[in-house]
């Protein structure tokens, strides 16, 4: 799991990363927002939401993940796990958080959260 790519990141760090996004979804012109499926069995699928700043990332996750089909599944919708992409924010700080580039993919388990930065790559939403 863990090694020169995949590195444990202190929680502080991406209370910093999510924050960043945050702020710069706050004045984002345009958001689109998937609320989907990943898994096709309703007895061990998991609700996914994704935040995106650009269209083709939206049409992406909506072509990776499954639509609800029903008006009633999305009503209510409360996600398993959320991911944010902000492809458009980097965090030039790195460094000084143990960082190995300003671009990041970074997973908050406890709070079913990711956050990504600084990549345009729409694999990193799968």
């Amino acid at each position: 799991w863990w090694g020169p790519v995949n590195q444990k990141m202190k929680p502080e760090t991406y209370k910093k990363l999510y924050s960043k996004v945050t702020e710069h979804y706050n004045k984002a012109e345009k958001v689109y927002v998937f609320d989907g499926y990943c898994g096709a069995n309703p007895v061990s699928r998991k609700k996914v939401r994704f935040v995106t700043e650009i269209a083709w990332q939206h049409h992406f996750v909506t072509n990776m993940f499954l639509r609800p089909t029903e008006a009633a599944e999305i009503e209510n919708f409360e996600p398993d796990f959320t991911i944010i992409n902000a492809c458009k924010v980097t965090y030039p700080e790195y460094k000084a958080e143990g960082m190995n580039s300003e671009n990041f993919v970074a997973f908050n388990i406890e709070d079913k959260m990711a956050v990504i930065g600084g990549t345009y790559y729409g694999g990193e939403m799968k």
